[in-house]
């Protein structure tokens, strides 16, 4: 088993709070946004498995949020079918996760108990207006 990666990441960002779920690339997560994040994991063995459980957490943003899952909804246990012939067995592992309000970090995602590991670096894009009336606002003072 292991993760696939797509578009150059390991981790698919879908912004739900857009009426539109619109793509994001890892380094342009929007402040207090909500995002669906989608894995995709694929198995060479001619054996599925059922009830698979995926852990994910994240680090602390460097602002100081708490690091492990305070701002992740886990996903749901998944079932990965066999590889059938060439066709590998390919299953969707969907988390929910909150951005914080800026930082840079990691999300990281494990299959349970003992099965692969990956780290998707992200970033939490600042808002150029609100840093800009922050600097006006300090040129008057």
């Amino acid at each position: 088993m292991q993760f696939m990666v797509a578009s150059g990441q390991y981790m698919q960002f879908l912004d739900m709070d857009n009426r539109v779920a619109v793509p994001v690339d890892a380094n342009e997560l929007e402040p207090n946004h909500r995002y669906a994040v989608l894995l995709f994991l694929q198995n060479n063995e001619p054996v599925g498995y059922e009830n698979v459980n995926v852990t994910v957490w994240h680090d602390t943003f460097e602002v100081g949020v708490r690091g492990l899952a305070s701002l992740i909804l886990q996903p749901a246990p998944v079932e990965i079918p066999p590889r059938v012939k060439d066709a590998q067995g390919v299953v969707m592992i969907r988390f929910v996760f909150m951005a914080p309000s800026a930082g840079r970090g990691r999300l990281a995602a494990k299959i349970l108990p003992s099965g692969p590991t990956i780290v998707q670096p992200v970033s939490i894009r600042t808002n150029a207006a609100s840093q800009y009336a922050a600097d006006s606002s300090q040129a008057r003072a």
